[in-house]
């Protein structure tokens, strides 16, 4: 996530863009969890 803040700001992009990046980021990496778990137990 680091990297990906670094990445940003390099590109000179908005505090609320970043947050935003990242929160959506971290709501994907939730959900591919969320959808490995159920492939396993289905």
């Amino acid at each position: 996530m680091d990297q990906v803040r670094q990445e940003l700001c390099y590109h000179h992009y908005a505090l609320n863009t970043e947050r935003t990046y990242c929160e959506r980021m971290l709501r994907f990496m939730k959900f591919k969890r969320f959808s490995n778990a159920m492939k396993q137990i289905c």
